[in-house]
């Protein structure tokens, strides 16, 4: 950092010497001293003014407009984040809805494959009855001599 350098200063571009009737104290209190760098000069070399104190005075000025610029940065980053939170708290009950209706589609699509499966036994049930009924009815209406050979045979 041997490119350093030193400038003195008052704030109201005056020298920092005792003047007529003031104490050394008040003359220097509002007395700055800023060490600047080569990347420095070079921002100040931009900046215009006559003297280093007011290129100073103008980047001090030109601080207090940028925090505003960081505050209304700030202000719209945060709009942006609450309206973030707004849309992706939307996107939550949507998908949310969704489960909730494919959890709705299942079980309905279980319900009605246990209807089927029921109907299923039902309809096999239903045929051995009428199965059944046919048989008794044959073996009712059977001579004597045919029911004796299906007693025999086993039918």
């Amino acid at each position: 950092m041997s490119d350093a350098r030193l400038l003195c200063f008052d704030m109201h571009g005056m020298r920092a010497d005792a003047q007529m009737g003031q104490s050394r104290e008040e003359a220097t209190k509002d007395r700055y001293t800023v060490t600047t760098y080569g990347e420095h000069e070079a921002i100040l070399a931009e900046i215009e003014g006559e003297s280093a104190p007011e290129k100073i005075r103008t980047c001090i000025e030109a601080y207090g407009r940028v925090r505003e610029v960081e505050d209304e940065l700030e202000t719209v980053r945060d709009e942006y984040e609450n309206e973030l939170d707004t849309v992706r708290e939307r996107y939550e009950e949507r998908l949310t809805e969704k489960d909730r209706e494919i959890d709705r589609l299942k079980n309905e699509k279980r319900t009605i494959l246990a209807q089927r499966e029921e109907n299923k036994e039902l309809v096999e049930y239903v045929e051995q009855e009428k199965s059944l009924q046919e048989r008794r009815i044959e073996r009712q209406d059977a001579p004597i001599w045919k029911r004796m050979k299906w007693w025999i045979t086993g039918r």
